[in-house]
Formats: C-alpha cells, structure tokens, sequence
C-alpha cells in the first residue's frame, strides 16, 4: 500500500491490523504498560469503525485516523489526528477547523535521536491535507520532554484564552469546578435522558442551545451512567423542558473527570439551577471534576459566576491518575 505522506525520510501509512503487535510494543516503550492499554483500546475502535467512517465520512460525529510511520521497511512509530464534534462543527466553514493530535510514539531504538520532531513535522502535513487550520495537543505534565519539543515547535501553551481557536473572535476557554454533594430544592428536576427522549426534544434543545446542534445529539449517549456520555434534561416545576447540559468521559482520563460540551438553559434562573443539580448528579457518581468548554465569551462569564474557575494555564488534578500532575494544552495554527 503506497503511503499517504512523506517527510524527511519518514512513510506516513494507515494503520492496519497486522501491524497493530508492532505498534503495541512501541506504545509500551514509549507510553508506558498502562497508558498504552488505553492507546489499544482508541486503535482498535479505530480498525472496528474505519470503514463506516469511509463510507458517511465520521462515527458518531467524530473523525479519527490512526497512521503507521516507516523508516525503509521498518515501522518506527506512530502517530494520530482526531477531530472533537463541539471544536471542529461549531467553527464552521468560515471558520478554524480543528483537529488534534492522538496516540503518538517511537521505538526505544529511535528515541532521543530527532523523530519525535519529525514525527510531529509529519503529523502536522497529515492535519493539513485534511484541511486543518489548527493542530492541539493534550499532555500531561509527566511527559516534560515531549511538552519542550512542543514549545520548541511553535506551539503556544494555554488551556484558556487561546484567542480565534473556533473561529475569528471567538477564542477558547476552558472552565472547572468541583463538584459537590447538595440536595438542591429549587422546583427543578434533573435526569438523564433516554436516546428515545433525546431523538423526541431535538426541536426544544436547539430552541434552547440557539443553534443546530445535530451533530452533538448524534453522539453515543448512554442513559445507564456515565460510561461514556450522558445527556441530562431539566424540567421545570411544569414538567417543561427549562435547560441541557451534556457530560462525558472521554478513553484516556481518568473517570473522576467529566468533561461538558455544552450547558444551555431558558433564563438565568434556570442556568442557577442546571449547574446545581448537575454537580449534584456528578458528585453522586464520583466526579471530582467537571470541565466546561464555553464557546462564547456571554457563556464564559456566565459560568464564571456559577462557580466554575477559569484553568490558567492548566487543570488542577486533571491526570488524577498520573500522581495528579495536570493536564496541558499546546495549539498551534498551520495556515
């Protein structure tokens, strides 16, 4: 099979599944036994889904390609791009288009010897040829020589304030909070929403969210916890749908963190109380921390004065299990 991009002596090819016992060695030397479990599990629902993404273009609003790169005949590494609905949809076609970088690695033999720059140099031509306007990375702060190549490479580090990240005018932020065990009793009611109720209240959720947002409904909501996203509904005293807010637990953090694409409500009393009665829900469920990714400056304040706190540069604890070194974000524009 020819490969899809060269770059300083490197091949660039898709991943296949004869190769993944080569790959999967390289994972543990370069991630370690445990992270690397977590980067089997992202390529093999890679190898499962390839072709439904071939053939409608995504999976459940989500694009991912996972690449083999050579050296001669010699596979030498690895390396990755995914795209997150709530970035790359919201930006639209006028706007940035966003991809980041996935499972990365290279053999012990090769390590320490310039391929991890190279690797990225390629990875970036690769986000390229799909149209990528910018390329984000997130690490951990265990990975301090991985992070300095980053620096090294133009990447700008902040995990807020990152300005024209979805579109011109509309940068990046990213919000926290803690969430705590409270009983709130405001006459709203919270629950998670079956995918039947979901399918039935599109028409009131974008009334709500004030623009389309199919793409976030088509994700792979569970109403049996959060296993992997969940969509909660909030009723007012009426039994009338009054807010919305997504929460997800993404493959390579640790389940105390909750990430929220999306929080919309009616009026700002509602807001008050979605935010209440969410954290009340996560906290029930073990969540330490729940994360938000505002895309407007209105929303960012908003939450702001509901108890979330801006993360500069970084997320407290957000690697909870990496001896709770914090999560970081490098972004760097390839056009």
């Amino acid at each position: 099979m020819p490969a899809i991009m060269e770059y300083d002596g490197l091949e660039a090819h898709l991943l296949q599944r004869r190769h993944l016992p080569q790959v999967m060695k390289i994972a543990r030397e370069s991630l370690g036994p445990s992270v690397a479990e977590g980067a089997k599990n992202s390529f093999e629902l890679y190898l499962k889904n390839r072709p439904t993404q071939e053939r409608e273009g995504h999976v459940d609003g989500m694009q991912v390609h996972y690449y083999t790169l050579k050296q001669g005949r010699n596979i030498i590494g690895f390396t990755g791009l995914y795209s997150v609905p709530f970035e790359s949809r919201l930006a639209g076609k006028k706007g940035n288009v966003i991809l980041r970088l996935g499972w990365t690695g290279v053999s012990r033999a090769r390590q320490g010897k310039g391929h991890g720059t190279r690797l990225i140099k390629i990875t970036e031509k690769l986000a390229q040829k799909q149209g990528a306007s910018h390329l984000a990375i997130e690490t951990s702060g265990l990975y301090q020589k991985a992070m300095d190549v980053y620096g090294h490479l133009g990447y700008r580090r902040g995990y807020s304030g990152v300005a024209d990240y979805y579109a011109k005018g509309k940068p990046l932020y990213t919000l926290y909070a803690k969430p705590r065990k409270t009983t709130p009793s405001d006459g709203y009611e919270l629950r998670r929403l079956s995918l039947k109720e979901i399918a039935a209240m599109q028409p009131q959720i974008k009334r709500l969210a004030k623009q389309n947002t199919a793409h976030l409904l088509s994700l792979p909501y569970s109403s049996q916890g959060l296993a992997n996203a969940s969509l909660f509904g909030l009723f007012d005293s009426s039994k009338r749908l009054a807010g919305v807010a997504d929460a997800s637990r993404l493959s390579w953090i640790p389940k105390e963190t909750v990430f929220t694409r999306f929080m919309h409500a009616q009026n700002p009393q509602a807001r008050d109380a979605l935010v209440k009665h969410l954290h009340a829900a996560l906290a029930e469920e073990g969540v330490g921390v729940h994360v938000a990714h505002p895309s407007t400056e209105t929303e960012f304040r908003s939450l702001l004065k509901r108890g979330f706190k801006e993360a500069k540069p970084n997320i407290p604890k957000f690697y909870a299990k990496e001896g709770s070194r914090p999560g970081e974000l490098f972004v760097k524009a390839l056009r």
